[in-house]
């Protein structure tokens, strides 16, 4: 397993967030561009479902690709649908 450090950034302008180094719960975060704040608690909430649906998306498409060629199964299903996240990483998959 890799590591990799991402940055926390505003959903809205793509800009990474400020606030103390140190957090604790009730820190507070906010985007320099828009002002858009919340405590550190409900931007990792934010970052957690984010981070969830960009890797399901990844599975799925894995998923569909390793699939396409196969005569004998057949991939179908609804395409998800992206919700707004007021915060999310540039996390690359």
């Amino acid at each position: 397993m890799t590591t990799q450090a991402v940055s926390i950034l505003c959903g809205k302008c793509r800009v990474g967030l400020e606030g103390p180094a140190e957090p604790d719960p009730e820190s507070v975060y906010t985007c320099p561009v828009c002002g858009q704040s919340d405590s550190f608690e409900n931007v990792m909430a934010s970052v957690t479902a984010f981070s969830e649906e960009l890797m399901a998306e990844k599975f799925d498409k894995m998923l569909v690709d390793s699939f396409r060629s196969s005569k004998m199964i057949k991939v179908t299903g609804k395409p998800n649908h992206k919700g707004f996240h007021p915060f999310i990483t540039d996390m690359k998959l």
